[in-house]
């Protein structure tokens, strides 16, 4: 149910990733694939319907830059899961200690894959969605004025699957200038 990675707008082989990672919030639960925004104190904190999204986080590192499934890693909290099933819930110091951070694809040109809530509609093209949560677009918020997240193609699998599409980021925290 996730956000992954597909293509981008542009032509690129890969969107702009904030590499050195951001730190995680305390007692915060992070899955890959995940919509994430900052919170008032910068920390990466899961995505929520109706707020700027800063990206899509496509790794979790510890503070020396590891991958957190790694035995060099150095963290605490919870490691669960593998590959596009990892999800790390940060422990209660985070911000701290031990500084646990989220790569975060943000770039607004990059087209994620997501199965949404509904079925979406040749006329929903273009338009604009929210969040049901951090990892699922609500097909039912579709709106031709402001969203998070925009619609560019539907079933990009070619399987028949009209929940299915590709979206890019509309509502970022990183743009002065997005559409609300």
């Amino acid at each position: 149910m996730a956000f992954e990675y597909r293509r981008h707008l542009l032509g690129l082989t890969t969107g702009a990733v904030i590499d050195k990672g951001m730190i995680i919030n305390n007692s915060e639960t992070i899955t890959f694939g995940d919509s994430v925004q900052l919170d008032g104190n910068g920390h990466v904190i899961v995505g929520t319907a109706g707020e700027e999204v800063l990206g899509v986080v496509i790794g979790i590192i510890d503070a020396n830059g590891n991958n957190i499934t790694s035995p060099a890693a150095d963290v605490d909290g919870t490691v669960s899961g593998t590959g596009l099933t990892l999800t790390y819930v940060s422990a209660a110091d985070n911000e701290t200690d031990k500084k646990v951070r989220a790569q975060v694809m943000v770039d607004k040109n990059a087209e994620f894959y997501n199965d949404s809530s509904g079925t979406l509609a040749q006329t929903n093209l273009l338009q604009f969605f929210n969040l049901t949560s951090e990892s699922q677009i609500d097909a039912s918020s579709a709106s031709d004025t402001n969203g998070q997240f925009q619609l560019i193609e539907i079933d990009p699998d070619g399987d028949g699957d009209a929940s299915k599409g590709l979206f890019k980021i509309a509502e970022s925290q990183l743009d002065p200038y997005t559409q609300d």
